[in-house]
Order: structure tokens, then C-alpha cells, then sequence
């Protein structure tokens, strides 16, 4: 393809994206089947996936994005009330980067645990979000923000992430068990603003491991 074929197909998708006729421009990418073409539209087609269907739970925006870019490395999405299940990302075995934040589910969507290669999670301010459980799965998170959960009563899953470097729980006020932040050894950013839990940390933004360190001997303390 020639840089002046590149721009018009660049051009009639994106008009097909932005249209009613969004699926004639997915089936046009595949049938091109051009990386570069991809590559230049990524954006153009995130956003039209996550509009489209992410929003209103159609998982096969996922299956769409695994076929046009099987080398996304990072995906952000926001309020998707309705996403129930997230198994297609599962194979998009490049993303290492999730942003979910905002969207009101009480608990993971389905097949978020399958999402082995994240090491840099955002769910901030999904405000209804109970428990993580599900957490424990994704062993290669060093990053992981769960700021302003305001209904997360527990960490417990946390301790099978032995990787994480910083972690945010600030303004999550239902928190009432860290034990699963005691033994976490690399954990060197904590941020606890806003929260009753026990043991309550004296610095509320540990920037050094020295200082988590002496918090986490704290829980170690408090689990006796």
C-alpha cells in the first residue's frame, strides 16, 4: 500500500467508524489486513470499541481489538456499568497496562483474573467494588490504584502479588483488613489517606520502603 492509498483508507474508515456503518469499517480493516493501516487508525478504533460496545457490554469489542491489535500494550476505559465479563482480553497477551475506573460493578468482571501479563492495574473510583479476590491471579502487577473503592472491605488476594512496587487505598473507608499487605516485600509507595483501618498508619503517603516496612511490621504486629 502507497502512502496515497494509506491516507484515503485511513480517511473512508475513519468517516465508516464515526457513521452508523462502525462494522463496515471493522470488516474493512480485516479485509485490507495492513498494519500499517491499523496502526494508524488505533485510536480511531479504541475509542469507536469502547463506544460501541465496551459501554453497554458487548464483550466482542474485545475480540474485535485482539484481531485489529494483537499488540495493544495499554487499554483505559471508563464508567462501563454494564461490562459483566472481560475474558477476551485475555488475549490481547501483550496489554500490560489496564485503566477500568468509574464503572460501578460490585465485584472483577469475569476473566480479569485471566489477564496474567498486567503489571500496571487501575480500578479507581469504582466506588461499588467490594472485594478483589480475583487479584491474587495477576502476579505480575507492580502497579495496582484502588483509590476512592469506597465499599473494598478487604486485601486479602494482595499477598499472592509479591511484585508490587506501589499501591494505592487511599479514600477506601469500608477497609477493615491490610494483613494481605504484610509480607509484601518489594512494596515501596503506599498511599492510605482517608481510611479507618487498623493498624492505622502514622504516615499516610509511605514514599520509601523504609517507611512501608515499618508499617507492614505494624500489621505483622497487629495479626498476633
Amino acid at each position: 500500500m502507497n502512502e496515497a492509498e494509506l491516507k484515503q483508507n485511513i480517511t473512508k474508515i475513519e468517516q465508516l467508524l464515526q457513521s452508523e456503518k462502525f462494522e463496515a469499517g471493522f470488516e474493512l480493516l480485516k479485509t485490507i489486513n495492513e498494519t500499517e493501516l491499523t496502526e494508524a487508525l488505533s485510536d480511531s478504533i479504541q475509542a469507536t470499541v469502547k463506544e460501541k460496545y465496551i459501554k453497554v457490554g458487548k464483550e466482542e469489542g474485545f475480540e474485535i481489538l485482539s484481531t485489529l491489535l494483537p499488540n495493544l500494550t495499554s487499554l483505559a476505559m471508563s464508567s462501563c456499568d454494564e461490562l459483566k465479563n472481560v475474558h477476551g482480553l485475555a488475549n490481547l497477551t501483550n496489554l500490560t497496562n489496564l485503566r477500568m475506573v468509574s464503572c460501578q460493578f460490585r465485584s472483577l468482571p469475569d476473566g480479569l483474573a485471566n489477564c496474567t501479563n498486567l503489571t500496571d492495574l487501575s480500578l479507581e473510583n469504582c466506588r461499588h467494588l467490594k472485594d478483589v479476590d480475583d487479584l491474587g491471579n495477576l502476579t505480575n502487577l507492580t502497579e495496582l490504584n484502588l483509590t476512592n473503592c469506597i465499599f473494598l472491605e478487604r486485601v486479602d488476594a494482595l499477598a499472592n502479588c509479591t511484585k508490587l512496587i506501589g499501591l494505592c487505598l487511599s479514600e477506601c473507608e469500608s477497609l477493615n483488613n491490610v494483613d494481605g499487605l504484610a509480607n509484601l516485600a518489594n512494596l515501596e509507595y503506599l498511599e492510605m489517606y482517608d481510611i479507618n483501618v487498623k493498624p492505622k498508619p502514622s504516615i499516610e503517603e509511605m514514599a520509601t520502603r523504609e517507611e512501608v516496612a515499618a508499617y507492614q511490621e505494624e500489621i505483622r504486629k497487629s495479626m498476633k
